[in-house]
């Protein structure tokens, strides 16, 4: 993920399409477990795969939707955070989320963005 960027601009030059039609979806440890954020726009956030597609494709202007997984406890290394498995409550709920993100595509792919965000960006009761 953290070279996301190269293979990112490689799509998209063979495609001949711009990085406004695209949607990057990747994990986010600012966000709660479970927690979906879509935006139009914006900064990296600390992700550096996110970071590497900015600098890649010379703009923030892409949009994305970030999965949230949380924060590790302690002094936890985040690297190792990532890559670690997930505890038993959290692959409890794996199905949801990734079923709920999949949603949040397929919303995104037909009826635009900004349904998208109006759908999935809101905090919904059992989040």
């Amino acid at each position: 993920m953290n070279r996301s960027g190269i293979a990112v601009r490689q799509i998209l030059r063979a495609k001949g399409i711009s990085h406004e039609e695209i949607l990057v979806v990747s994990d986010d440890m600012e966000l709660p477990f479970g927690r979906l954020r879509i935006r139009k726009f914006g900064s990296a956030g600390g992700h550096n795969g996110l970071k590497d597609i900015i600098m890649r494709l010379e703009s923030d202007d892409f949009p994305r939707l970030r999965i949230g997984i949380d924060r590790p406890q302690g002094n936890r290394d985040g690297a190792d955070y990532v890559l670690s498995k997930f505890d038993r409550a959290e692959a409890k709920e794996l199905p949801f989320i990734v079923r709920r993100a999949s949603e949040a595509v397929e919303t995104t792919i037909f009826q635009g963005l900004e349904a998208a965000m109006n759908e999935f960006n809101r905090i919904k009761e059992n989040e």
